[in-house]
């Protein structure tokens, strides 16, 4: 597991990085097998189990689904979900694949490969506060099940970049080309590299072909 939060046993220690509001990209390498569940997702920085974001989950039983739920408390404080998936007509294991979330005031909205998957707009339940990044492999649980013999061993979530962009004005401004690039393919034994919280400076559509929204403009993150 990857987190952006609070430093591992100390839960009045500041998250790493929080922001409010944004566009999340993430471009990675799905692995397969039962019982296997990775996950991008979001939680808020004040150490609350809701709301949850999640960018994506996949079942490792299920390569071809996207899950993109969404996690809150009603008004009278009961934990609610809004889910949603999308299910791509070929695996998504077995190569690289751009997930991206654009937070809003008054818009959640999920994309698989520069396209648009989900959309959720009931302002009220939309989060208002900092929320940090989890990316994590689950093994096993109630949801995947367990591994089975046929499971690899090891296996890898390769991520190839992460990515954090805040809101802007909408004052104009020219598209670049991503500098990124692309990662060699994966294999059993040796995995892409790269320096950590390497700074991308970023401002329009790219390599990977993923739009960025209108009010995106600076990179904050790696």
């Amino acid at each position: 597991m990857v987190s952006t939060g609070a430093r591992s046993g100390n839960t009045k220690s500041p998250p790493l990085f929080a922001f409010e509001y944004g566009f999340v990209k993430v471009r990675a390498w799905v692995p397969k097998g039962q019982g296997l569940l990775p996950a991008i997702w979001m939680l808020p920085a004040d150490q609350q189990s809701n709301p949850e974001i999640d960018v994506m989950e996949m079942l490792g039983s299920d390569p071809r689904t996207v899950h993109m739920n969404f996690h809150y408390r009603n008004s009278s404080g009961k934990e609610e979900a809004s889910e949603g998936q999308w299910i791509s007509p070929t695996e998504l294991a077995g190569g690289w694949h751009v997930f991206a979330l654009d937070w809003e005031p008054g818009r959640i909205t999920w994309f698989v490969d520069g396209i648009k998957r989900r959309e959720f707009t009931q302002t009220d339940l939309i989060p208002s506060k900092p929320m940090y990044l989890i990316i994590d492999l689950a093994v096993g649980g109630d949801w995947p099940g367990s591994p089975d013999a046929n499971t690899p061993f090891p296996s890898t979530f390769v991520i190839d970049y992460v990515r954090v962009w805040k809101s802007g004005g909408d004052v104009a401004q020219s598209l670049t080309d991503d500098t990124h690039t692309d990662a060699m393919q994966p294999d059993q034994n040796s995995f892409p590299s790269c320096g950590p919280r390497e700074i991308v400076t970023y401002s329009g559509s790219g390599m990977d072909s993923s739009p960025l929204p209108r009010s995106i403009r600076n990179a904050l993150y790696f």
